[in-house]
């Protein structure tokens, strides 16, 4: 009562209804909760409080997946992983090139793959399946080491086919 009441006169205002459920949303919804330049001591959950000087909460950011729908590359898992290796494949042969004018971005193949196709790569309809490997595929194909095998009879990538009886 001593603490509240020292509180009380600090603030210039008797405790409210308020003022608990705002200090409850606080302490329940903030993931992070910094206390800089205290002159006193902070207390969290009381009675049986913690006491201390500085207090610093932190918690991981957590991230929701959301399944892919029936009908969509990220629904057959053949499909998407013969999609993921388009994309490594790609990732690998374009980030290889040394004689780019500016940094390779290994996220950017997701995000033009999204622009083309109007959804990112798992949330494309199967429909589009072969239109999605035909795109990766020439894009694979317009890299320089893909040039390169090309010229030594090389190939730079499998058929759907091909990959798919390779990982059985």
């Amino acid at each position: 009562m001593k603490i509240k009441a020292t509180h009380e006169k600090m603030a210039g205002r008797i405790e409210q209804a308020a003022d608990m459920f705002c200090a409850r949303k606080l302490l329940n919804d903030l993931k992070m909760i910094e206390v800089h330049h205290n002159l006193g001591n902070v207390a969290i959950d009381s009675p049986g409080a913690i006491l201390a000087q500085t207090v610093n909460l932190k918690t991981t950011k957590t991230t929701i997946k959301i399944n892919a729908p029936p009908g969509t590359i990220g629904a057959d898992q053949s499909a998407s992983r013969y999609v993921q290796h388009l994309i490594r494949r790609y990732n690998e042969f374009a980030g290889a090139d040394k004689t780019r004018g500016t940094k390779f971005s290994y996220g950017a193949i997701s995000k033009n793959i999204e622009t083309n196709f109007k959804a990112p790569w798992k949330l494309v309809a199967m429909e589009n399946f072969g239109a999605l490997c035909t795109y990766l595929q020439r894009r694979i194909a317009r890299t320089r080491i893909a040039k390169s095998n090309s010229a030594k009879g090389h190939r730079s990538f499998s058929s759907f086919e091909e990959y798919s009886s390779e990982q059985r």
